[in-house]
């Protein structure tokens, strides 16, 4: 397989410039981006729940990965969290089995970590980025639950703490930039969803948050901009992004 340029790994306390942009995929026509000569997304997203809902073979799933040139994340989000696919028992542990080698990422959301503690575990040992999540679908649960749930991703030593709020109001989005000042020794993709979404990606880029979210194809969640659209935007306040060679955190060791 071709060697994937990825971007350049730092260490300590070294930051992009700007965040990286991570590019959803949902639907079958989505995959072509894995290959995409040009496209404003520096890792994409496989949500493989949606994309086993949109009827795409897995064999069809292997052989793009197989041909990517950029890296891709591995989501298998569970429906309480956003997920599209009611998993079958130990069905998330057989599609990591085939599909795990093929990726350069793994997102695990928080509560899914006690069934799939050895995939965790074992994308440490292979030097895959980790991002572990948690989701408020229908708006805050204070900001003391937040903070202790951050607590509690740090806890798991993720290469990014993912967090998504429905934003309902001014306060909300205050409490996802409170989290940035909490907690400084974790790197964060933080994110509105909704009707606020897209301002509050922007605005928690600009804050320090490390990856930013749009879909390529479809949106993958409430008020989700495009990847096109989040690139313009940051560009628009200075905040430069690229598929080109980047410095970031290194992951944990």
């Amino acid at each position: 397989m071709k060697r994937i340029a990825e971007p350049e790994r730092g260490g300590g306390q070294k930051w992009a410039q700007g965040p990286w942009i991570v590019g959803t995929i949902t639907t079958a026509r989505g995959l072509s981006f894995l290959k995409a000569a040009e496209s404003p997304a520096n890792l994409v997203e496989l949500r493989l729940d949606a994309l086993l809902e949109d009827g795409v073979p897995l064999r069809e799933l292997s052989v793009r990965l197989a041909e990517r040139t950029r890296p891709a994340l591995l989501t298998l989000r569970v429906p309480e969290e956003g997920g599209r696919r009611q998993w079958a028992q130990a069905e998330r542990e057989k599609l990591l089995d085939e599909l795990f080698p093929l990726v350069d990422a793994l997102d695990v959301e928080y509560r899914s970590l006690p069934q799939l503690q050895e995939w965790w575990e074992r994308a440490r040992s292979e030097g895959k980025w980790r991002i572990s999540s948690v989701h408020w679908l229908e708006g805050s649960p204070g900001q003391d639950r937040i903070l202790e749930y951050c607590s509690f991703l740090e806890g798991v030593a993720p290469d990014w703490a993912k967090v998504a709020l429905r934003v309902r109001e001014p306060d909300d989005l205050r409490s996802l930039a409170r989290i940035l000042l909490d907690h400084r020794s974790q790197a964060w993709a933080l994110m509105g969803l909704g009707p606020w979404a897209a301002l509050s990606r922007i605005v928690l880029s600009a804050l320090g948050s490390e990856l930013v979210y749009g879909y390529l194809d479809e949106p993958g969640a409430a008020g989700q901009p495009s990847a096109d659209e989040l690139a313009d935007g940051l560009r628009r306040v200075g905040l430069a992004t690229s598929s080109d060679r980047r410095m970031m955190r290194a992951p944990r060791p």
